[in-house]
């Protein structure tokens, strides 16, 4: 049988072990009946013919109490304490013991002839022990006492030990977890750690505690093995942690934390295509981005040439001012760099289109006026027709034509309107100046158009021989 002592447990406010004494209300002393066991020869020096209890101790003390739920005789939460509180858990203990047992197909622990020896043989680190404190009769101290015994357990010990398993004191971290480099400058880095465990076998799983806000998770080349490999996908400041486990459960913990710095990777110039016309201006600007492809949080300075092509190029508060030839086309190259790095950026340059001339308009009928013009160069890629009232106020374009056409008729005039009209072309380098203005106001009524009547003059009978007389020779409204 297995005696239980008591003890007086402390705990931190968040229920952390800190220590334990001997508690006044347990039971001990030197049996003056029961001769002394084989297993407590060598162990108990209180007597060296009898034997003493207790063999181990738990929380008894009914200043530090159990919450034990009850249906039966309170129904709800009690507070129970004792060495009859202390010895139902020591018994659950052993029966985790032999549920591990009955897996490796042993059969339940036997208390006089291997529970007793084996919770007497175990190492004194598998138990809390118990130095200070009395029952009234005897005091605690070092090693076993008839206070409270070989001392409380230390379950994660103990029950692989009563089971026939590992009672290993678990990995422990011989080389904290680092990152090669450190900062990183890149996209990747190494991971590493190094363990030991008694069994000799780890299992390892890397794994990522904190990342920057919206980064995605870093990638691990393995992240069960000691040393892997990750990629990451944002620059900032991640926490990494790896935890070692060995076959019977117990595991070690080792954290690094790792900085991923923005490095100039890129350059990107805007527009990265563009024309403009002979002796015009056009301002380039460019961005630094990171191995990631995201701005740089802090812009480098840029310098701004002429790669290639004609023309000049200025720093411009922070941008490059493109000046192209006063004449001829071609096409330029602007170059911004910022140390070792730089991106291009291609300019076409050439002539502005002339003006159309001889712009006219004809009001052909009330609803319709006809536009004709002359086109005056060769490089035109269109025109643009534009509209206003006859004071040429509120300016709207109204048709763009294709290079080639000189003419255009709108249709979307009303009767006895006074109309301004202009015309400019255009092509990739920009638009021409405005033609001329052509004004034309239509009529109130249709122009006349061709008739069937053999009659010259208006019947003046009566009215509908008039009305008739004027529909057949002035016809509809168009």
């Amino acid at each position: 049988m297995l005696a239980v002592g008591g003890t007086q447990l402390n705990t931190d406010s968040l229920g952390n072990y800190l220590s334990e004494t001997g508690w006044s209300g347990s039971g001990g002393g030197i049996s003056t009946v029961e001769s002394q066991p084989s297993y407590q020869k060598g162990v108990v020096t209180q007597s060296s013919t009898m034997r003493t209890v207790p063999d181990v101790a738990y929380d008894g003390s009914s200043s530090s109490p159990f919450a034990v739920y009850d249906t039966s005789s309170y129904s709800g939460w009690i507070q129970v304490y004792g060495t009859s509180a202390g010895a139902p858990q020591w018994a659950a203990l052993i029966a985790i013991a032999d549920q591990g047992r009955a897996l490796g197909g042993q059969s339940s622990l036997d208390g006089s002839t291997q529970t007793l020896p084996t919770l007497y043989g175990l190492p004194a680190g598998d138990y809390h022990d118990i130095t200070s404190g009395s029952n009234g009769g005897y005091t605690a101290a070092a090693g076993y006492d008839l206070v409270t015994g070989m001392g409380t357990p230390r379950a994660n010990l103990i029950a692989p030990a009563l089971s026939n398993q590992s009672t290993s004191q678990g990995p422990s971290i011989v080389t904290p977890a680092s990152a090669t480099p450190n900062p990183v400058t890149g996209t990747t880095a190494n991971l590493s750690v190094s363990g030991t465990d008694p069994s000799g076998t780890l299992n390892y799983a890397w794994s990522v505690t904190s990342a920057p806000a919206g980064a995605a998770a870093p990638t691990f080349g393995n992240s069960a093995a000691a040393n892997t490999s990750v990629a990451f996908h944002l620059a900032g400041a991640y926490t990494f942690q790896v935890t070692l486990t060995d076959p019977a459960g117990l595991s070690a913990s080792s954290s690094a934390s790792v900085t991923v710095n923005q490095t100039l990777t890129s350059i990107v110039v805007s527009p990265a295509k563009a024309s403009v016309a002979d002796g015009g201006s056009l301002q380039f600007s460019a961005v630094a981005r990171d191995q990631f492809g995201n701005n740089l949080s802090t812009q480098p300075s840029f310098a701004w040439s002429l790669a290639a092509g004609s023309g000049s190029v200025v720093a411009n508060a922070g941008t490059g001012l493109y000046t192209a030839p006063s004449s001829g086309s071609g096409t330029a190259t602007i170059q911004a760099s910022a140390g070792a790095v730089n991106a291009t950026a291609t300019v076409t340059y050439g002539a502005l289109p002339a003006a159309p001339t001889n712009l006219t308009a004809t009001a052909i009928s009330s609803r319709k006026v006809n536009l004709a013009w002359t086109e005056s160069s060769t490089n035109v890629t269109g025109f643009v027709v534009q509209r206003a009232n006859s004071g040429g106020n509120n300016w709207t374009t109204i048709a763009t034509i294709a290079a080639n056409v000189t003419s255009y008729a709108d249709a979307s005039v009303n009767k006895n309107k006074s109309y301004a009209y202009r015309v400019y072309a255009y092509n990739s380098f920009g638009s021409s100046g405005y033609s001329n203005t052509a004004t034309v106001t239509t009529p109130s009524v249709a122009i006349a158009a061709a008739t069937t009547s053999t009659s010259s003059a208006p019947p003046t009978q009566n009215t509908a021989a008039a009305l008739d007389w004027f529909w057949r020779n002035y016809g509809r409204l168009s």
